[in-house]
């Protein structure tokens, strides 16, 4: 038994051969001769058409590698947090160690939820505020990251804000 897609499709079908059965043929079209303003007007459509579908196609692809990059930096400022990070704060709910300080120093999750916190404090802070090996209270010691690091660092530690 033909489902209701192909019955649609046979009935379509039919429409179509009997209305060309009984349509009555057109005149021949006449061709007129081509001068070079509509060969040039031809091809400046074509050239439009193809810079208006480069345009969209590098947009959309611009909006994907931006969402990507983004995912892809949490990813790598999870990572180096977990590796670097974890040995003296909780960086995640999921972390496969406890810190070894004790106690242990200010979890990421109530870092983001300070006021005033924003990628560049985090950041400058990361970057910036290190033990000098004499000094107390102890400081958070240099993990030594690039700039790059240290904004996927901060970019994750702010991924972590509750609304």
């Amino acid at each position: 038994m033909p489902t209701l897609l192909e019955q649609s499709l046979v009935t379509m079908r039919e429409s179509d051969r009997k209305l060309h059965a009984t349509s009555p043929r057109a005149a021949p079209i006449v061709q007129r001769s081509e001068g070079p303003a509509d060969i040039r007007l031809r091809s400046l459509a074509r050239q439009n058409v193809i810079a208006s579908v480069l345009v969209c196609s590098v947009i959309g692809t611009l909006a994907r590698a931006d969402e990507m990059s983004k995912g892809a930096v949490l990813a790598r400022g999870q990572h180096i947090a977990e590796l670097i990070c974890s040995a003296c704060h909780v960086v995640a709910r999921t972390q496969e160690f406890p810190p070894m300080l004790s106690p242990p120093a200010p979890s990421f999750d109530e870092i983001a939820n300070r006021s005033g916190v924003t990628l560049q404090t985090v950041r400058q802070f990361v970057s910036r505020t290190h033990w000098d090996l004499q000094t107390l209270p102890m400081q958070m010691p240099n993990p030594m990251l690039s700039t790059s690091d240290a904004t996927a660092v901060a970019g994750y530690v702010l991924s972590l804000r509750r609304p």
